[in-house]
C-alpha cells in the first residue's frame, strides 16, 4: 500500500477459520484506480483466543524486553495524538519522520475520525521510518460517511476531498458571478449529511458568468420602452391617417356647396322658359 501511495485502514474480524492477520477483503477491490493519499479498508482476520502453546521442558527463560533505539542513534520520540482528529494525527506523525498504520474502531461514543489509542506510546522512541498504528473512531457502515463542504474550493480540490472521503464525483456546470468562476458554488448532499461509502456527490462548478438582477432589470426595462415606443409611433401612424382622411373629405365639400347656386339658377331658367 505505501509504494502504491494508499493508507490501508485496518478492521479486524475475529475468526478461528484463518490464520491470524490474513488479509479476508479489500474494498475497493483490487485494479481500481484511486487518487494517492486514497484510504483502502483491509478486513483482518483475528483469532478469538491466543494460541495455547505448550511450553518446553527446562528452565523458565526470562522474559524478553523489547529493544528500543537508544536517543543518540538517530531515534525520533513518537508524538501524541489521542483525541486528535485523523488528518491532524497524520501530520504530526509524518512531521517526526514515522509512517502510519490506520486501524478503524466502529464505536458511537467519539466523533468520527478522533483517534482513540496509538503504538507505540506517546513519548516512546522509535527509529526513524517505523510505523505508528493509529486506531481511528468511526461509525457503522450503515451510518455513512459524512459529506465535507467543498463549496467555495476548485473542481480539483473539490474532487480530491471527495476521494478522499470515499466518494465519486459528478461535475456539472451553472453560471456563477466573476469570483465564483472555476469555482465549486453547490453541492448535493450537502455538507454533514451521511452518505453510503463510493456513493455519488454532485457538485456544480461556476463555468459561465451568471446574470445580475440589476442586468436582467434593465434588460426587461428596454424591451418594456421598446414596446411603448413602437406603440406610440403606429398610434402616431393612425392619427396621420385619420387626418389625411379628414382634409380629403373637407376638399369635396366646398366644390358641392359651390354648385348649389348654379343648380337652383338653372332649375328656375327652365321653369320660366315656355313648354
Amino acid at each position: 500500500m505505501r509504494r502504491a501511495g494508499l493508507v490501508a485502514a485496518v478492521e479486524n474480524e475475529t475468526t478461528d477459520d484463518l490464520p491470524a492477520d490474513q488479509v479476508i477483503s479489500q474494498d475497493p477491490a483490487a485494479g481500481t484506480m484511486l487518487p494517492e493519499g486514497a484510504t483502502v479498508m483491509l478486513v483482518v482476520a483475528r483469532p478469538t483466543k491466543a494460541p495455547q502453546t505448550t511450553p518446553a521442558p527446562g528452565p523458565t527463560p526470562a522474559p524478553v524486553r523489547p529493544v528500543e533505539p537508544p536517543a543518540g542513534d538517530g531515534a525520533v520520540k513518537v508524538p501524541d495524538v489521542v483525541a486528535r482528529t485523523r488528518d491532524a494525527a497524520e501530520s504530526a506523525v509524518r512531521g517526526a519522520g514515522l509512517y502510519y498504520q490506520i486501524e478503524l474502531e466502529v464505536t458511537s461514543d467519539l466523533p468520527e475520525g478522533q483517534v482513540i489509542s496509538q503504538d507505540p506510546a506517546a513519548g516512546a522512541m522509535a527509529a526513524p521510518g517505523s510505523t505508528v498504528r493509529l486506531v481511528v473512531a468511526r461509525p457503522s457502515l450503515e451510518a455513512g460517511v459524512l459529506v465535507p463542504n467543498v463549496v467555495g474550493r476548485t473542481r480539483a480540490e473539490a474532487s480530491t476531498i471527495l476521494n478522499n472521503e470515499s466518494f465519486r464525483v459528478r461535475v456539472r456546470h451553472g453560471g456563477g458571478t466573476a469570483t465564483e468562476l472555476g469555482r465549486v458554488t453547490d453541492q448535493a448532499p450537502a455538507a454533514g449529511t451521511r452518505a453510503p461509502r463510493y456513493s455519488w456527490v454532485e457538485i456544480v462548478v461556476a463555468s459561465t458568468p451568471r446574470r445580475s438582477a440589476h442586468r436582467s432589470a434593465c434588460r426587461r426595462s428596454d424591451a418594456a420602452a421598446r414596446y411603448h415606443g413602437s406603440a406610440v409611433r403606429s398610434a402616431r401612424r393612425d392619427v396621420r391617417a385619420a387626418q389625411a382622411a379628414g382634409r380629403r373629405a373637407g376638399d369635396r365639400l366646398p366644390h358641392a356647396a359651390a354648385d348649389a347656386p348654379r343648380r337652383r339658377a338653372r332649375a328656375q331658367r327652365e321653369a320660366a322658359e315656355p313648354r
